[in-house]
């Protein structure tokens, strides 16, 4: 193992005067997450929930980033949009709050229909090296359902050269 096989992260979080907010910090990054109006929160800031899908879809961003370069694919945009479910009336699990179902819509500009197909398709059981595996997050014993899809722009307009992979 080299010293790049290990990563570590961390973040703080700690309660501010007002009920339902919290200072958060990354490195020498501070930002306010408030709770939702529905647990009395302000509601005003990030929430939580709202939190966790940025960084998902980041994670996707920043991915699909990193394998277009170390594929030499000529990737001149990516954007990510992402939307989750919490139904309090079907939860996945009683003990905790997850979301039911998470929606995660790639849309990438300067690549081929075929070099966008490599990142969406499902890959092997067990092959990890691929950017299908990466992009083709597993969800085991869950009730929850991931949807990706992903659309390749080639020319970068709207509705051209359009690649749609679905995975469930």
């Amino acid at each position: 193992m080299t010293d790049t096989d290990v990563r570590e992260y961390a973040a703080q979080a700690a309660s501010t005067d007002t009920f339902g907010r919290v200072l958060c910090s990354a490195r020498n990054h501070h930002f306010v997450v408030d709770g939702p109006v529905q647990n009395g929160c302000p509601g005003e800031a990030i929430n939580p929930a709202e939190l966790f899908l940025s960084g998902v879809a980041a994670c996707g961003v920043e991915l699909v980033q990193v394998l277009a370069k170390a594929q030499a694919v000529p990737l001149h945009g990516i954007a990510a949009d992402i939307r989750g479910t919490i139904d309090r009336s079907h939860p996945v699990r009683p003990d905790v709050s997850l979301f039911n179902s998470v929606r995660l819509n790639f849309r990438v500009k300067g690549v081929t229909e075929q070099q966008a197909g490599n990142w969406s398709r499902p890959s092997r059981a067990g092959d990890r090296s691929t950017a299908r595996s990466q992009l083709r997050p597993r969800m085991y014993r869950s009730n929850s359902s991931l949807k990706t899809k992903l659309q390749c722009y080639a020319s970068g307009c709207e509705g051209s050269g359009m690649l749609a992979g679905e995975a469930r």
